[in-house]
This record gives C-alpha cells, structure tokens and sequence, in this order.
C-alpha cells in the first residue's frame, strides 16, 4: 500500500470475506517509508486500520523482512507504480516482488478524469514533449516487471491489456456496495432526497502527496456550495445532505457547511435520493449505477485550464449531464432526466463489463486464484 490503509480499504477489498474462504492475509503499508512526509503530515499512524493483519513499514528492510516471513504465493502490488519520489527505490521492490512472487494489479478505480497535457502556448507544447518521453522513460521497469494477474472493471481497462490469459473481469469496487444494496433491497425513501458528494475538494490530503491542488479559498467554496444547495433544493422541494469525502475531516466539514453532513455508506445514501449532484467524484458510478439524475458543479473560483474543470466536463459529456457553475444554478430549469443509453455506456467502460460475473469482487478475484 502506497496510502495509510483504513478500515474503508479493509472493507473495500473484501479481505474479511476473502479469509473466511480460507485465504490467509498479510497488508503492508509502505507510506511511512515512500511518502514520509505525507504520512507526517496527514498524522498516518492515527489513520491506520489497527488490525494483526495489517502492519506499517518504516524501511525497505521492514518491507522485505515481512514478505520473506509471510511468504505468499501472491502479492497486490497497490503502490501506485511509478513516481519521481523514491523512484529507483521503487523500481528495486517492483523487481524483488516479480522475482519472489506472482503479482496483482487491480485497476478498479477507474474514472474519466482528464490525465492529458494542457498547451497553452508552444513553450508548453514542447516541454510536455519532453515530459512524455520521460514517462514513457520511467516506465520501462513495470513493462518489464509486468503482473501476473490484473483486475479489471470497465472496457478502458480491458483494451491496454494485450494478453487477456492476465485478465480477472471484475468490477469497479463501488459495485460491490450497489450491489449489496440491490441484493438487501435497501431502497426505502429518505428524508434526504438530494445528495451532494463532497471531494474535499479545497483541501483534499492528497493534494499534500501529490503538490497539486485547485488552488481554491476554503471558506468561500463552503459557503459557495451551500448556497447551491439551498437554493436550489428551495426551488425544487428537495431536502438536501452532503456526503462527505472518507477522508474528510469530519468536524471542520460540519462546521464549515451550512447543512447537514453525513459519513453514512454512499451507496446507501445514493440508493435513496432523487438528485445527485457532484464535482468529479468517483462516487459518480454509483449515481450511474443506481440510474439518478446527476447535475456536475463547476466551483466559481476552479480556472477553465485546470485538470478538475477538464475532469467534470469529461463526466458530462460522457453521461450527457449539465455542468453548470455554481454562480449559474438557476439558469436550470428543472431536474435533468437520466439519458439511459449514456449511463449504460459509462458502465461498460468505466464500471463493469457485460461479459463480467455479477458476484462480488472478492469472489471473483478468488475464483481466479
């Protein structure tokens, strides 16, 4: 793990499911020693599931030791892959890994969300050719270290992979959740009738790791969206909740908004509402998935150049939904309708497959062991 693993990535990989179907368990988490200062930053050690399965290493010498005592036979390779950051470290453990074990890859967090290179004139142009070779550079080590297995949820994923013999046809990990409320027919109405999926979005701790961030005022985007929320849940009879980001802080969020925030399962919440309304969530499948009419909000203060603006507007293309700045929500005249063919099609390449099993990730991964 590349990231403090939590008791969301304890559920979220189903590895309680997974030993009770005799599967023994190890999960490294490798952030103290590869992202040092993030891991300080974000207090890690507080974040970390605390579980005899689950253990944080401080060196590489602490990762190997552990691998060596537990001896799998197969090992998820969730770092990440390349990063300038401790790179030749990293290309050294990918390499210790492929020489000792069988290596997964899972790739179901897939969404639209803008990865190009932005030109705003021909310096940048060129200098993003420069930028391209060097990743194309970089990557060498895990196209020569190439996994084992890959886990795969939507058709974006299935066509990089050229040896379909690696492929395990999955899902996107948010299906698991609709699908355990579609199978207990969690569907009963809420008092809350419109959601809004917060991101985080001014002070996401990513943006720590990775130095990049929308470069947008706290309070004024927390009073922006409320103000969108009120406004436009008076007009429309809608009451309305904001789900926060898991790695929200919960209190300072609470305190900042000026309605109602839940840490409730979004699936749940998702399942029971009339409205979604988001920035690029990747919670936006579960809106999908659920088939709810899904409004895209552009924050005032996010510049049109920026990868989040690029990200919302791929979303709504895709899933032919309005994006609309906040300063403009009452240029909407009612409640969008959900174009169906849209949303099937953005199941299929970002969520699950058709030709996929309809089980849950954990069974299916185990059954291709």
């Amino acid at each position: 793990m590349n990231s403090p693993f939590t008791k969301s990535d304890y559920k979220k990989y189903g590895l309680s499911k997974m030993i009770k179907l005799g599967f023994k368990f190890l999960v490294l988490d490798c952030t103290p020693f590869l992202e040092s200062k993030f891991y300080n930053d974000i207090n890690g050690a507080e974040k970390v599931f605390q579980n005899k399965f689950v253990i944080s290493c401080y060196s590489k010498k602490d990762l190997f030791k552990n691998l060596y005592n537990f001896d799998p036979e197969w090992c998820i390779d969730d770092l990440g892959g390349f990063s300038k950051k401790k790179y030749f470290l990293r290309v050294l453990i990918r390499f210790f890994l492929k020489k000792n074990f069988k290596i997964i890859e899972y790739k179901l967090k897939t969404i639209p969300f803008f990865k190009g290179l932005i030109h705003n004139n021909f310096f940048d142009r060129c200098k993003n050719l420069i930028k391209i070779f060097f990743i194309w550079l970089l990557s060498i080590p895990w196209k020569i270290a190439k996994p084992d297995k890959v886990v795969i949820g939507g058709y974006s994923e299935f066509i990089k992979i050229k040896n379909n013999s690696k492929i395990i046809r999955a899902h996107n990990f948010d299906y698991d959740n609709f699908r355990w409320c579609i199978k207990n027919k969690f569907l009963l109405k809420s008092k809350y009738n419109l959601v809004f999926l917060d991101e985080d979005f001014p002070c996401h701790s990513d943006y720590l790791r990775d130095g990049l961030g929308p470069a947008i005022d706290e309070e004024k985007y927390f009073s922006e969206i409320s103000n969108v929320l009120i406004n436009f849940s008076n007009r429309f009879q809608l009451k309305p909740i904001i789900k926060l980001h898991p790695k929200a802080n919960f209190s300072k969020s609470r305190r900042m908004y000026k309605l109602p925030v839940s840490i409730r399962d979004t699936a749940k919440l998702l399942a029971h509402c009339d409205v979604v309304m988001a920035h690029c969530s990747t919670s936006i499948q579960l809106a999908v998935l659920f088939r709810k009419p899904l409004i895209l909000i552009i924050p005032n203060q996010l510049k049109k150049n920026s990868v989040w603006w690029k990200s919302i507007d791929n979303f709504s293309k895709l899933l032919k939904v309005p994006a609309i700045k906040s300063s403009e929500i009452n240029k909407l005249k009612c409640i969008p309708s959900v174009n169906i063919q849209s949303y099937n099609q953005y199941e299929e390449n970002f969520i699950k497959m058709k030709s996929s099993p309809d089980n849950f990730s954990w069974e299916i991964i185990t059954n291709n062991l």
